[in-house]
């Protein structure tokens, strides 16, 4: 075993990690990096714990995971990003646990390019800190999570170009943070988040051509504003809330802005006006009234604004 934290870095020759055969923990963080022969992650088979930062990134020749099937938990943040070659997570089938957050690519030059789906995570059921998916643009679902119910942080879905629906997503019940898809250009449906009862923080849908909000029946609070917002170009295709019929209690603002077919905010109708504090309604030319019961009676209240 590894009482302390474990480099694997700028090795052009390393193309096996069969010497670590035997290691079952890592008490710090382990740090795979630049290794440009290596192609899989055998050697690693009885390693079971990770007691700091798991970050595989610039393994250029990794197609999966394969090699981590022992592994089953990290004790902070596990990190993938910058792979060019990561067609999928296979490998690492008994995780279960990541107390910190799960970081998938990132800001330019950091996404996982070769990236399809995220099968090989079928056994995940938490993670402590957020889920971060982040500019993976061969990512067309999330195929693979669907054991995982409950995030400690926030769930950020943004700039995932070919992502067509967040299949894999169905076990998912509590988010202790915010929740934010923002940018996934090909997403029109949320029909897989149909267990999401909680969301801690804000509650933000951004940038994109959404057909409809079925899906979100069981979501009944969120912690902070909600935000549908169909940014610059609009969203064309929205043409009321219908799947927020659930949602009963918020803690800040309301927005809903730009978008051009919305003709009703039918979807809201049992919000506790109480618990708006503002209201943002602009840029949604075919809405004509704004009367479902929960705006009305904010709107009646002295503090509706």
């Amino acid at each position: 075993n590894i009482g302390g934290g474990f480099k694997l870095w700028l090795n052009d020759s390393l193309s096996s990690l069969s010497a670590l055969e035997g290691v079952t923990s890592i008490g710090g963080n382990l740090k795979i990096s630049r290794n440009d022969l290596l192609t899989s992650l055998n050697g690693l088979e009885e390693l079971n714990y990770i007691g700091g930062d798991f970050t595989i990134i610039n393994s250029n020749a990794l197609t999966n995971l394969t090699g981590l099937e022992g592994l089953t938990n990290v004790g902070e943040d596990f990190t993938i990003q910058s792979n060019d070659s990561l067609i999928n997570l296979e490998g690492p089938d008994s995780l279960s646990m990541i107390e910190g957050s799960f970081i998938i690519g990132g800001i330019q030059s950091q996404e996982n390019q070769a990236l399809i789906n995220l099968d090989g995570m079928e056994s995940l059921t938490y993670i402590g800190g957020d889920l971060t998916i982040y500019n993976n643009n061969a990512l067309t679902n999330l195929e693979g999570l669907e054991d995982l119910n409950f995030i400690g942080g926030k769930l950020e879905i943004i700039y995932n170009q070919n992502m067509a629906s967040i299949e894999g997503l169905e076990g998912l019940i509590n988010i202790g943070g915010d929740f934010e898809l923002d940018g996934n250009g090909s997403l029109n449906s949320l029909q897989e988040l149909e267990h999401l009862n909680t969301v801690g923080g804000d509650f933000k849908i951004l940038y994109h051509n959404l057909i409809r909000l079925a899906g979100l029946e069981e979501l009944t609070t969120t912690g902070g504003s909600l935000a549908i917002d169909g940014g610059y170009t609009g969203n064309n295709s929205l043409i009321n809330l219908c799947g927020l019929e659930g949602l009963t209690s918020i803690n800040r603002d309301i927005s809903i802005i730009n978008h051009d077919s919305l003709n009703s905010l039918t979807g809201l109708d049992n919000l506790d006006a109480n618990s708006i504090d503002s209201l943002f309604i602009h840029g949604n030319n075919s809405l004509s009234t704004c009367t479902v019961q929960s705006i009305c009676d904010y709107l009646t209240s002295p503090n509706g604004i």
